[in-house]
């Protein structure tokens, strides 16, 4: 019979046992008498009743069928808690949030919205191209417009099936120093990092493998306290990835509050930090959905 538990970790198929990242968390919650298990999200099986709090993880498939997920969500936020909260996660799951972050003063990389293959108007020559719904490098393309448009604009239309397409310009500091990475447990930072292979050119093991622990500077906490600021709702854990821009500024890339990796090992504190934020929103009141 299936054992309840204070702290479900959902991932997907591609890692059944939980993408390990996030391991230390369940040894570190199960080291203070609080119990901890794994579950595929999307498991038909599973008695999600018997859990107090689900938290998503690494549930790097959600994109796939978004309307199942969405009502998926919905009916497990009736049963337990979810955490990050549903309205954090509807927030975040179309990367239109990015226009809202710069209408409130947050600066964010340039972005191109389009739902027609239609480039003439792009003022970049690199750029790259990927779906306003998606995780990890789904849909992820560089073209050089110079002599790709025709190949981007078919990439385009076959995305603009389902979702609007961002083109953005593709930004020589990514790959010469990649995404500096921020993160934040119950709102406030946490630990940053630098991951040179930025752009998911490489598996997810393999980018936490290569980060390397990195100090923020005021100009990056700056930027981070205003995209929590931004936030329906306080989170739980989050994300924010920063690059350098054409003018050598750092902007938004992307906020990530759904299913982040959240390189644990690169403060002796993350573990603690990331446990103690769990341990508070398994306390707060459920948002409305």
């Amino acid at each position: 019979m299936e054992k309840s538990a204070d702290f479900c970790f959902l991932t997907s198929n591609q890692y059944p046992s939980l993408e390990r990242d996030y391991r230390p968390a369940l040894a570190a919650l199960e080291a203070i008498g609080r119990s901890a298990c794994v579950r595929v999200w999307n498991d038909r099986q599973v008695d999600w009743s018997l859990y107090d709090n689900l938290v998503i993880a690494s549930i790097w498939d959600y994109h796939t069928d978004l309307a199942n997920f969405r009502d998926w969500l919905y009916q497990r936020s009736l049963q337990t808690k979810v955490i990050n909260s549903i309205d954090l996660v509807e927030w975040n799951l179309n990367k239109l949030y990015l226009d809202k972050l710069e209408k409130a003063g947050v600066p964010v990389i340039p972005t191109l919205w389009l739902e027609s293959p239609d480039l003439s108007a792009c003022p970049w020559r690199k750029v790259v191209i990927k779906p306003a719904v998606g995780a990890g490098s789904f849909g992820m393309k560089a073209f050089d417009l110079n002599n790709e448009t025709e190949a981007a604009e078919s990439h385009i239309a076959g995305l603009a099936d389902r979702w609007p397409a961002m083109i953005q310009p593709d930004l020589p500091s990514v790959s010469a120093e990649g995404e500096f990475v921020m993160v934040y447990f119950d709102g406030r930072f946490s630990h940053a990092a630098r991951r040179p292979l930025g752009g998911h050119q490489a598996s997810v093991a393999d980018e936490i493998a290569a980060a390397t622990p990195v100090e923020p500077g005021k100009e990056h906490l700056d930027i981070g306290g205003k995209v929590i600021e931004c936030l329906p709702s306080k989170p739980c854990y989050a994300r924010i990835d920063l690059v350098r821009d054409l003018e050598n500024r750092y902007v938004v890339l992307e906020v990530e509050l759904i299913e982040p990796s959240l390189f644990l090992k690169e403060s002796p504190q993350a573990i603690s930090a990331y446990t103690a934020s769990l341990l508070a929103a398994a306390q707060q009141p459920a948002p409305n959905f």
